[in-house]
């Protein structure tokens, strides 16, 4: 049992590369639907997709959006275990237009909610700005060199997104 009071306690299942957590039905836990359901989060995702136009009242128009929320990402304080530290700078997109079943344009806007206060010395989700008009030469590039066939892409060292950015 993982103890707010006690670093001892805090050895749970994420991803020692990225912090990740997609085990243990995490991603349709209460908790995960609380989040994603607070009204805030609701009016960006509504007015990314333009339905808070089409509907009059709040639970109409969170009733029209669609999630998916495979998991969390949960980061320990590294300074109590060096060996919690995260890789820095996996960079990465989720849509990936050249694969089996392609996705072309917006159909899936990824976010994330913080649940504590971040800066640049304590790391956390970042997008790099105008990406998304060079995502379909790096969808290319990636299928003829890593072979494409799922939808997570990294953003290999020299890509041109990353010199941009």
């Amino acid at each position: 049992r993982v103890r707010r009071d006690d670093v001892a306690s805090w050895h749970w299942a994420t991803n020692p590369i990225n912090g990740l957590l997609g085990v243990g039905g995490v991603g349709q836990s209460d908790f995960l639907w609380y989040v994603r359901t607070r009204p805030r989060v609701l009016e960006a995702f509504a007015r990314l997709w333009a339905v808070d136009a089409m509907y009059e009242d709040a639970e109409s128009c969170a009733a029209a959006l669609l999630t998916s929320f495979d998991g969390a990402g949960a980061f320990r304080p590294w300074a109590s275990d060096r060996r919690w530290r995260t890789m820095p700078g996996w960079w990465h997109v989720d849509q990936n237009s050249r694969a089996a079943a392609p996705r072309r344009g917006r159909c899936a806007v990824q976010g994330l909610v913080s649940l504590k206060r971040q800066d640049a010395t304590t790391g956390g989700f970042a997008v790099l700005p105008g990406s998304h008009r060079g995502h379909e030469a790096l969808c290319a590039n990636s299928a003829s060199t890593i072979g494409g066939a799922g939808h997570f892409v990294p953003l290999r060292g020299g890509d041109p997104l990353l010199a941009a950015a």
